[in-house]
């Protein structure tokens, strides 16, 4: 109420003046102009206290804005791959280098003079040795000569307490029968009645002497005549 009783006062004479504008003289017209100036500038021209809101409606959404956008320009757009996705797998070519590596000799007499049992280091040797060696052509041949030698020589089976000597003769028959695709051919053939008997005699299964190691060896003998 106190508010409309102010505006009242002050458009009142500003109503008269237009009203009786024909009638006033020069100096009243003069003061009336003046007056409705300042009326006019009263409702024009803004407070400090409304040029503090128009203010703070402004800079309310930039500062919303300014942080919605910093926050979408440091969030990801795709999460991190998981570091087991991240990290490369060896090439082929890595891991066949790696098992050119193995020194085999030095494992075959860590595992000779172990305290496992003979079926313990025949399983080592099959399972850490032959399984993750790959012999270069000229081992391969070196091998395959060594082991048709100690058969020629009567050597292979001469002492198999020999841990040492009868693993080492154990990996070499076996990594020949493993590098050949067919095993049907005479080297592969030879080879595979090598380790057997090598095999079961070492680890106590058959006798030196006993019929099924004879076998074997008339096998041998037929597939060296082939080689």
């Amino acid at each position: 109420m106190k508010f409309l009783r102010i505006l009242g006062w002050i458009c009142i004479p500003f109503i008269m003046v237009i009203i009786s504008w024909r009638k006033l003289g020069k100096a009243p017209k003069v003061a009336a102009i003046i007056w409705s100036i300042l009326i006019i500038l009263f409702f024009l021209i803004p407070t400090e206290d409304q040029e503090k809101q128009l203010a703070e409606t402004k800079t309310v959404p930039t500062t919303t804005n300014t942080q919605t956008k910093s926050e979408e320009v440091n969030k990801p757009s795709v999460e991190p791959a998981p570091k087991d996705e991240i990290e490369a797998e060896p090439s082929g070519t890595e891991v066949e280098e790696e098992t050119k590596t193995i020194d085999w000799r030095t494992k075959i007499k860590e595992i000779a003079n172990s305290d496992q049992s003979v079926t313990e280091k025949f399983d080592q040797v099959e399972l850490e040795l032959v399984n993750n060696y790959i012999p270069s052509e000229e081992e391969l041949t070196a091998f395959e000569n060594e082991i048709i030698s100690a058969f020629k020589n009567k050597e292979y089976l001469k002492d198999i307490t020999d841990a040492e000597y009868m693993l080492t003769n154990i990996f070499k028959s076996s990594v020949i029968v493993s590098s050949y695709e067919d095993k049907n051919e005479p080297m592969p053939s030879f080879a595979f009645d090598f380790w057997q008997n090598s095999k079961y005699t070492y680890r106590g299964a058959d006798a030196v002497d006993s019929e099924s190691v004879k076998a074997n060896e008339d096998q041998m003998e037929r597939a060296l005549e082939e080689i």
